[in-house]
């Protein structure tokens, strides 16, 4: 949600939360001086709740009907986990007016997680919240759910995607998440406890960084836990990869721009066509030819 959503925005910045994420703007928190730094940019931030242990068509649908609700001219997603696979969904399959240009996904399973098998077939205790609360969504995380997902949803050629991974090692992790990142490690090999790196790329280029699946966003493992903090340096670069989407906003205008110009003819041109379609004008002849 915005504060001032009256006002048309040239681009708004919208934030899509992960499995779990009960409180969306409490789930990015921490991206508070992001928020301020596009805010100068004259850019809107929003933050979209979803079903938090919803399946990728709600998910979807939420998205889809709020995004509906901005003035916006142009979008750009960034979504963290689960949220980065409702991006890619919306912008493939729910975006009628082509605003969205840039998605931008922080730890998204693009190949799924054996996790998701784990958590719902009990293979890990750590899992029964999830499984008493579950609404489809560990299911749309499955690896063979999301190989039918990704062949369901090509990526647009004329938007742009960017990826952050994180990886750490599985014993820098609190022990719920060891023990997982662990097990995770020997099927996927690297990962940041709930994603494997080779699962979290997307796209060209990109980017690995040294956070666990809740550090990609600054928060805390676990409740008692207290967040890492070398671990929102790599907010920097997440910094670079919008700067760079914003910059592509001069760049479209000059492309409509030129458009607009090759199409309309100057009225010195529209004379002389005028001109040429009447009869030959004669040659003008000089005094004394």
């Amino acid at each position: 949600m915005r504060d001032h959503d009256t006002a048309r925005d040239a681009t708004a910045v919208v934030l899509i939360h992960g499995y779990l994420a009960f409180w969306p703007r409490a789930s990015w928190s921490r991206f508070a001086p992001l928020r301020r730094w596009l805010e100068a940019e004259r850019c809107a931030v929003h933050t979209i709740w979803q079903p938090p242990t919803g399946d990728l068509e709600a998910r979807g649908r939420a998205v889809a009907a709020r995004l509906g609700e901005l003035r916006a001219e142009r979008i750009i997603l960034v979504g963290h986990s689960m949220g980065g696979l409702a991006a890619r969904l919306v912008a493939a399959q729910r975006d009628p007016d082509r605003r969205i240009t840039d998605v931008v996904t922080l730890g998204a399973p693009h190949l799924g997680t054996v996790v998701a098998e784990w958590l719902a077939s009990g293979a890990c205790p750590e899992g029964w919240m999830c499984r008493r609360l579950d609404l489809g969504g560990l299911r749309s995380l499955r690896p063979a759910e999301i190989t039918a997902f990704n062949a369901a949803t090509p990526d647009r050629p004329d938007v742009r995607y960017r990826a952050i991974a994180g990886a750490r090692p599985p014993r820098s992790l609190r022990r719920r998440w060891c023990r997982i990142a662990q097990m995770l490690q020997r099927y996927e090999g690297d990962n940041d406890g709930f994603v494997s790196v080779r699962s979290a790329s997307w796209g060209p280029d990109p980017m690995r960084v040294g956070a666990d699946h809740l550090g990609l966003i600054g928060l805390k493992p676990l409740p008692g836990d207290f967040p890492d903090p070398r671990v929102p340096r790599h907010f920097v670069r997440l910094r670079e990869l919008l700067r760079r989407a914003l910059a592509h906003r001069g760049d479209a205008a000059r492309t409509t721009a030129a458009a607009v110009r090759a199409t309309t003819v100057p009225p010195a041109a529209t004379s002389a066509t005028s001109a040429g379609r009447g009869e030959r004008r004669r040659p003008i002849r000089r005094r004394g030819s």
